[in-house]
């Protein structure tokens, strides 16, 4: 259960017909990159003081043969949020994931990028770009790794000497290797141990409080076990610490805040398995409550999270790869979040970031998509309103309600709308007409307001139900409503 913490500041938000503030966006303006972009960043890559972008590509329809032109696009920024023409920096190996940092620390930030070698008797490389300043960049060195399959990489300070190090994270044989830097750009391969089945992510934060950066893992096919935390003594040196999960696996994107604004990094985690945000609060000591669930559409993917209504408290955006859309989810200021909107972005999103590229004061969107080739950026158009005692506000819901689904019959799918009149512990379970539970849908504690929720009609293992009724259950506190739908294929 998150924990409940009055509020004390001044509150800003929209008056957008409930309770949590509203963060808008505007349609997203596309720019071409390579062939089948995948992971990118964001950074000031020419000294201009505005987010650019660094973007790999590979045609994997060529795999296992490597691609001629596989490598990073780099785009620019013009100062306002618009892009030029991304420059080309062809590899010919395999560049899944890519960050950045000042790894030579002349004040330039440079790029590393772990390269995927399909040669089974070749391990994973990292390599490392030098910037000249003007977003030019150069190989400066590549180191073999004891990784396959890498699937993420971070920057991070490791061992306390302020040189941005570096993790990265193997698929295939479950391994994460730290590089430490030696203030020079040059890396030392430090040390490597195995987390979890089948790695897909890595989070860098202090999550015991001890002021050391530690290490989250998400394992895709553990799903007792799916999130392996290990803590780091301030030498790089790992120590696992806890396994969480509850059940579940599938967890492709991973952040750490403080979302209810207690001291401790929380993590947040998109878990396609499911079709779901999910959260685990911390106690402060790299233990975690219980997960609490949020729907949101289908396949989510990558996760992003910022203050995208301007009210002090992260909010969550997030890909859902297979509706070609990004979902919005705001905090209520204690740990809590409301489904706000969705923008379609184009054909297959897959990671995202958050800057503000404008330079307006707001954090926008970058979003890369896989199918269409391109990256779309999304301008944040939030107007604020402070209330104060002569501000009309809005009324809350007077009663308990469950209101039928819509559509309904529904293929496959359907959003539940309830109104809570005050803070309330949500459960809302999917059952079948002989009374067996399908999907359990939503667990959290909401405040009050008008409410909604979205089943795309699978059950908790992610399999499509069967034509037919069945019954929606929403409990909150002593009350109980039920309501049925109809599913037609």
């Amino acid at each position: 259960m998150l924990i409940a913490r009055k509020l004390t500041v001044t509150l800003l938000i929209l008056f957008a017909g409930s309770l949590a503030s509203a963060a808008t966006f505007d349609p997203p303006v596309k720019y071409s990159t390579g062939e089948e972009p995948g992971a990118f960043c964001s950074a000031d890559f020419d000294g201009d003081g505005h987010p650019d972008l660094a973007v790999t590509h590979q045609d994997w329809d060529l795999l296992p043969v490597m691609d001629p032109n596989s490598g990073v696009s780099i785009l620019l920024n013009n100062g306002d949020g618009t892009f030029a023409s991304a420059v080309e920096y062809a590899i010919g190996d395999c560049p899944t994931v890519v960050c950045s940092g000042d790894f030579d620390h002349d004040g330039d930030i440079d790029l590393a990028a772990s390269m995927t070698m399909w040669d089974e008797n070749k391990k994973d490389s990292l390599r490392i770009w030098d910037n000249d300043g003007n977003g030019v960049f150069t190989l400066m060195a590549s180191y073999e790794s004891t990784l396959k399959s890498s699937r993420d990489i971070c920057a991070a300070d490791f061992n306390g000497d302020t040189y941005d190090d570096l993790a990265m994270a193997g698929y295939a044989n479950d391994t994460v290797c730290i590089f430490l830097n030696d203030g020079a750009g040059a890396f030392t391969l430090d040390t490597s141990f195995t987390a979890g089945e089948s790695i897909m992510r890595l989070c860098a934060s202090d999550l015991n409080s001890d002021g050391n950066c530690d290490l989250a893992v998400t394992s895709t096919w553990d799903p007792a076990n799916s999130i392996w935390i290990f803590t780091n003594d301030g030498s790089a040196d790992f120590t696992l610490e806890n396994q969480i999960g509850g059940g579940y696996a599938g967890f492709s994107g991973i952040c750490a805040s403080d979302i209810n604004d207690d001291g401790d990094k929380d993590l947040v985690l998109a878990d396609q398995s499911i079709d779901m945000v999910t959260v685990f609060d911390n106690y402060g000591d790299a233990t975690f409550a219980d997960m609490v669930f949020y729907p949101v559409l289908t396949m989510p993917y990558s996760i992003s999270m910022a203050d995208f209504d301007s009210d002090g408290y992260d909010d969550v955006a997030v890909t859902c790869h297979t509706h070609d859309t990004v979902s919005i989810l705001i905090n209520d200021g204690d740990g809590g979040f409301t489904l706000d909107s969705k923008y379609e972005v184009c054909t297959r999103p897959i990671f995202l970031n958050s800057e503000d590229y404008d330079g307006d004061g707001k954090v926008d969107l970058a979003v890369v998509n896989t199918a269409s080739n391109d990256v779309a950026i999304l301008m944040n158009t939030t107007v604020l309103t402070a209330i104060g005692e002569d501000t009309e506000t809005f009324s809350l819901p007077d009663k308990f309600e469950l209101r039928q689904n819509y559509p309904n019959p529904f293929n496959p799918f359907t959003t539940i709308g309830f109104d809570l009149p005050s803070r309330s512990g949500v459960d809302i379970t999917i059952y079948n007409i002989s009374g067996q539970a399908v999907r359990h849908l939503l667990n959290a504690e909401l405040p009050a307001g008008t409410h909604n929720v979205a089943w795309n009609g699978t059950n908790d293992e992610g399999i499509p139900v069967a034509t037919g009724v069945y019954l929606c259950r929403l409990k909150a506190g002593d009350q109980e409503a039920i309501k049925k739908m109809a599913l037609l294929k």
